[in-house]
């Protein structure tokens, strides 16, 4: 894309817009996304499912980059280990093999699930994907992640992993529960399913995080996966297939319809036939969790109308500049579209729950 995303560092942290001191941020470029919200609109979204300990905040800017004016961007939040961010123990400062045995070893862990391989370390969940390692990382002066600390996760993702896809999975004890954090794994699949993002079915900007098991460790408190951050809606929400040289199968731009929870929909972007969301939806436990969950959020999701026309207003100057400086068309009627299409979603979802 010509219009291009940034990351960058700042020396110290700082508080930019509002969104907290922190020295990593993002600029989303949206470049896929001619309404410029969707981003924005799903993070919105994910604020209402407070089950997910950490939503990134994100806020519309102008970009002006070395004296060049790129456009209308959004700053936002970046994903990683921080107490502003993803709050869990950091495995750092290594030296010696200090954190290489329990229960230092057991966390935490950033991970996210990404075909690419695009991460310093990654592994297979068995025969399910490719999962990343996104902290903790290396490091020049060796407190970084070790060889232990990678074949620890590995392991353990791999255990969860086959219990999840084993024969006792609903078990109340000894199931997927013990492994995976529930409240967690039903607000994450319920803005998964309602968005849509093209990539959402663990084929990769899918995250999940890992907190350090408790010490002394008694039965049934061992520390357990936990779904999220979100991260990458540009290409969700109904995106036309004007963004793309391929038609996805599996209804992606209809409002109507499962993408994520039925193992035989007819969807390409899978790194496995059946993924952890097809799985867990196979248990009647979870399905009625999700049920019951949409019902207490459904107020909340329904003001995203609200939310957009807001924002649609804020940025409609920065908007009609993007436009013309990008060279594509009908902003109005994008938003408009979007709009539309996250009604029609909500309501979908409801008559199903």
């Amino acid at each position: 894309m010509p219009k291009k995303p940034f990351n960058f560092n700042l020396d110290k942290k700082l508080d930019l817009c509002g969104l907290g001191k922190e020295k990593k941020y993002a600029l989303l470029a949206n470049a896929d996304d001619l309404s410029l919200l969707r981003n924005s609109v799903a993070m919105y979204l994910g604020s209402q499912l407070t089950n997910m300990a950490w939503v990134p905040d994100m806020v519309p800017v102008e970009l002006v980059l070395n004296g060049e004016h790129m456009g209308s961007y959004v700053l936002a939040e970046r994903i990683g280990v921080s107490t502003n961010r993803v709050d869990i123990d950091e495995l750092e400062d290594n030296q010696g093999g200090a954190n290489d045995n329990p229960p230092e070893v057991t966390g935490g862990y950033l991970l996210e699930w990404d075909f690419r391989t695009s991460n310093e370390h990654n592994f297979m969940a068995n025969d399910h994907g490719w999962v990343g390692i996104k902290e903790p990382e290396d490091e020049d002066d060796g407190s970084g992640i070790t060889d232990v600390q990678v074949d620890w996760i590995d392991s353990h993702v791999d255990h969860v992993d086959s219990v999840l896809f084993g024969p006792d999975f609903t078990d109340d004890a000894e199931g997927w529960q013990k492994y995976i954090d529930a409240a967690s794994a039903v607000d994450y699949y319920l803005i998964m399913e309602l968005t849509k993002p093209d990539d959402g079915n663990m084929y990769t900007s899918v995250f999940m995080y890992k907190e350090r098991d408790p010490d002394p460790l008694t039965p049934g408190d061992q520390g357990k996966l936990f779904l999220g951050p979100m991260w990458d809606f540009d290409c969700a929400l109904g995106l036309e297939e004007w963004a793309f040289d391929q038609d996805y199968p599996g209804d992606y731009q209809l409002p109507t319809g499962w993408y994520m929870r039925d193992e035989n929909l007819e969807i390409t972007l899978k790194q496995a036939d059946v993924t952890w969301f097809n799985r867990l939806n196979e248990d009647p436990d979870f399905q009625a969790m999700v049920a019951a969950r949409w019902q207490e959020v459904l107020p909340a999701l329904q003001t995203s109308d609200d939310f957009l026309a807001a924002q649609a207003e804020v940025i409609a100057d920065s908007a009609e500049i993007d436009v013309d400086m990008w060279a594509y068309e009908k902003w109005p009627e994008e938003v408009d579209y979007l709009r539309d299409w996250l009604q029609t979603r909500i309501a979908w979802m409801d008559a199903q729950y």
